[in-house]
């Protein structure tokens, strides 16, 4: 397996070498100081480019990334809706183990959507100046109390559909419908220290 000197410096020559980016940075577990490396973390890079077409349209300078054992286009997916002439994307399985998710995006789209980051290239001097490694974005918060009652009764009232679902033999497609409802009343209760006897 490449190191992540030897990762890095591939991302980097690449984005130097092609006149299109402007930039690239890292983004991710690796950029988090408060994160234990490990060997199943992967490579999150956005290239900064002036189109993303040359890239959707001729995907062969991807293998310049070494040997592919598979590989997704989660930009292609028709579940989730895109914007591919600013963002388009690759995750790579690498043969050597390495993983990347790697994106192309236009100076404006990826500006707007920085988040935990550490730049790697800049030729234009258009990244901010101050990096941002910091995990706070993430962390759980509290929800109002108008949030969590507003998310419990719209799962009770979603989960009444259980019986009727399961009548019309139906129950794997209410599982499928209705995951947001649950994931969504999941992430408000989970964690949090609440005292069930008020709330209901």
């Amino acid at each position: 397996m490449r190191s992540e000197k030897e990762m890095l410096s591939l991302i980097e020559e690449i984005a130097l070498e092609d006149e299109n980016i402007r930039a690239a940075y890292l983004e991710g577990s690796r950029v988090n100081p408060n994160v234990t490396k490990d060997l199943f973390q992967d490579y999150d890079v956005v290239y900064i480019v002036e189109t993303t077409r040359p890239y959707r349209e001729n995907k062969e300078w991807i293998t310049r990334f070494g040997e592919i054992l598979y590989m997704n286009y989660p930009e292609d997916n028709v579940h989730y809706p895109s914007d591919v002439e600013n963002c388009y994307g690759w995750q790579i399985q690498c043969g050597d183990g390495n993983r990347l998710d790697l994106h192309v995006c236009t100076r404006d789209y990826a500006l707007e959507r920085l988040e935990m980051y550490r730049v790697l290239v800049d030729k234009d001097h258009i990244m901010p100046a101050k990096e941002d490694t910091s995990e706070e974005r993430y962390w759980v918060k509290k929800p109002t109390e108008r949030e969590f009652q507003c998310t419990c009764m719209d799962f009770w009232w979603c989960f009444n559909n259980v019986a009727k679902e399961v009548s019309r033999e139906l129950g794997f497609q209410y599982d499928q419908e209705n995951a947001d409802n649950s994931t969504a009343f999941l992430r408000r209760v989970k964690d949090l220290p609440l005292d069930a006897e008020r709330i209901m």
